[in-house]
């Protein structure tokens, strides 16, 4: 049961992954407020077909599908906007995953993204993010596609990393991990957002480099790597004043 609930968290993961790709620019203003009026309407509506009219499905396969009625759509058919505007894509996002030998990536070139504030059913608040592109002249949500890569390529894991600082004032810290997805080597920065811990999960066949340096004057660190359910490294609090690095024999 837990597998399964780990391969569903996975897709929905890869599936919103995929929709913050990077993008080079945003579309023309008069194109951004004609779709930012559609979505406007559809979501006020409340109109499943309307909101389904907003994506690009082009080659979208069913389990994709799937997860954007569950996850988006369903979410937007019950909102109320509070607030809606275009911007541009984060540089850092990639322009594709791969997981277990299937490369996973937008249906269409990105121009952007749509953020949405909005009121859910129950009152509370809600926010989506999901990048558009341009499909023969008229702006719409991208969906994502999936291509079976050639060769046997290793099954993915679950590659968990999770460092604790330990101090008063609390622990600061930067480095940076390498690991392995659809063979080729890509680099994640790590750095605490203000509290001192972090937690970074990632897909990818294996983690082939870790490095971790306390960046403030004091204070202990610890260090926990995971492979799926395989501990790989774990340190204990250290006083760090040296980086913490891990290599794999």
């Amino acid at each position: 049961m837990l597998k399964n609930v780990s391969i569903r968290i996975t897709m929905l993961s890869i599936i919103f992954t995929t929709m913050f790709l990077s993008a080079t620019a945003l579309a023309g203003s008069s194109q951004e407020e004609i779709f930012l009026k559609e979505i406007r309407a559809a979501v006020g509506a409340g109109d499943e077909d309307a909101l389904w009219g907003l994506f690009n499905l082009d080659d979208v396969e069913e389990d994709i599908k799937k997860t954007l009625a569950k996850h988006v759509v369903k979410r937007l058919k019950t909102a109320k906007i509070t607030e809606i505007k275009s911007e541009p894509m984060p540089e850092d996002f990639r322009a594709s995953y791969v997981v277990d030998g299937i490369k996973y990536q937008a249906n269409l070139k990105l121009l952007g993204r749509v953020n949405i504030l909005y009121t859910r059913e129950d009152g509370g608040e809600g926010n989506i993010s999901i990048p558009y592109g341009d499909k023969a002249g008229t702006l719409r949500f991208t969906g994502t596609v999936k291509e079976k890569l050639p060769g046997n390529l290793p099954p993915s894991k679950q590659i968990q990393v999770m460092i604790i600082g330990i101090g008063n004032p609390r622990v600061t810290f930067k480095g940076y991990m390498i690991y392995l997805q659809g063979e080729q080597p890509l680099r994640d920065k790590i750095e605490d957002m203000g509290g001192g811990n972090v937690t970074r999960i990632v897909r990818g066949e294996a983690l082939t480099y870790l490095e971790v340096k306390r960046t403030s004057p004091k204070g202990t660190m610890s260090v926990t790597i995971m492979e799926d359910d395989k501990t790989v490294f774990e340190t204990g609090q250290l006083p760090a004043d040296e980086p913490i690095i891990y290599r794999p024999e």
